[in-house]
């Protein structure tokens, strides 16, 4: 499924840079592997040790 979305441009680039994506594509693609990943990585540590584990991005 295709979608439009709008997004600063200097942030797109740098995300591509910093992912080592040829394409801007490539580039949300990984981003939002990593999202997923990072959200696996804390639900399995919070299983696994019953931390309260919260990201320092999200506002409690």
């Amino acid at each position: 499924m295709s979608r439009t979305y709008r997004l600063p441009l200097s942030k797109l680039k740098a995300a591509q840079r910093a992912l080592g994506a040829a394409t801007a594509t490539e580039a949300i693609e990984r981003a939002l592997d990593l999202a997923v990943f990072q959200r696996a990585l804390v639900d399995g540590t919070r299983a696994m040790l019953g931390v309260d584990i919260t990201s320092p991005d999200i506002e409690p």
